[in-house]
C-alpha cells in the first residue's frame, strides 16, 4: 500500500504543467513568452533580479537582468521594474546554464515587451 501511495506522487509530480528549456550555454538565444513571476528583491543587494517566462511552447524559462545597468550595455532592461505578471516579454542573451539567458553583453542583447 504505501509502494502505492509514493507511487502516486511519483507521477503527480512528474506530471506539471510546464517543462524547463535545455539550452547550450555560452549560445545567444531569443526567448519569448508570458511572465509568470518578477523577483527584483536580490538587486538590492547588488544580486539579478529574475523575470521568469512560459514560452509559447510552455516551457519555462528565466531572464537575468544585472542590478547595475551600467554594468551590461543591452537595451531596456529597467522594464524589469514595469513588467507584471501576465505581460509578454522578449529577449535575447547569452545562456547562462540550464533555461536561464542574461541579456548583457553587447548591441544586439535586449530586453523588451512582446505585445500580441
Amino acid at each position: 500500500m504505501r509502494f502505492l501511495i509514493l507511487l502516486a506522487f511519483v507521477i503527480v509530480g512528474c506530471s506539471g504543467s510546464g517543462s524547463e528549456l535545455l539550452l547550450e550555454t555560452g549560445s545567444t538565444v531569443t526567448l519569448s513568452g508570458t511572465v509568470v513571476d518578477v523577483n527584483t528583491e536580490p538587486m538590492a543587494v547588488d544580486g539579478d533580479g529574475v523575470i521568469t517566462i512560459e514560452t509559447d511552447d510552455g516551457e519555462t524559462a528565466r531572464i537575468f537582468v544585472a542590478a547595475g545597468e551600467g554594468s551590461c550595455s543591452a537595451e531596456g532592461l529597467q522594464l524589469i521594474g514595469e513588467v507584471a505578471v501576465g505581460d509578454r516579454v522578449e529577449a535575447q542573451g547569452r545562456v547562462v546554464g540550464g533555461a536561464n539567458i542574461r541579456p548583457c553583453e553587447g548591441d544586439h542583447h535586449y530586453l523588451r515587451r512582446a505585445d500580441g
